[in-house]
């Protein structure tokens, strides 16, 4: 997984589509396919489902995901140095994945 390829992905999904994430990024829309298309295969997984439904007409489904990967978030704690939990790994937080998915008709 490249960084660039998930920069290209964040802008995708800020910008609401291809072409406007492509202006933002500076790059042209073949440009942001391929990184998009890279990243799809490097995580295994379809981002993005655009479905033509006539010439004008489309459907689009995406996934946001918060905390995908499940990682803890570890807290110190109390860091004055005389403290018998100076340096100390106290408690670990690790909050849900949170999936939302979005379909969207555009005309």
């Amino acid at each position: 997984m490249q960084w660039d390829d998930l920069r290209v992905f964040l802008a995708i999904a800020q910008a609401g589509s291809l072409r406007r994430a492509a202006r933002v990024l500076g790059f042209g829309q073949p440009t942001v396919i391929r990184h998009l298309r890279q990243l799809e295969q490097s995580l295994g997984v379809s981002l993005l489902k655009r479905t033509k439904i006539t010439e004008r007409n489309s459907i689009d489904l995406r996934m946001d995901v918060s905390n995908f990967f499940n990682h803890p978030t570890f807290q110190i704690g109390d860091q004055t140095a005389t403290s018998t939990t100076f340096g100390k790994i106290t408690t670990t937080f690790a909050g849900s994945r949170v999936f939302q998915f979005l379909l969207q008709y555009r005309f």
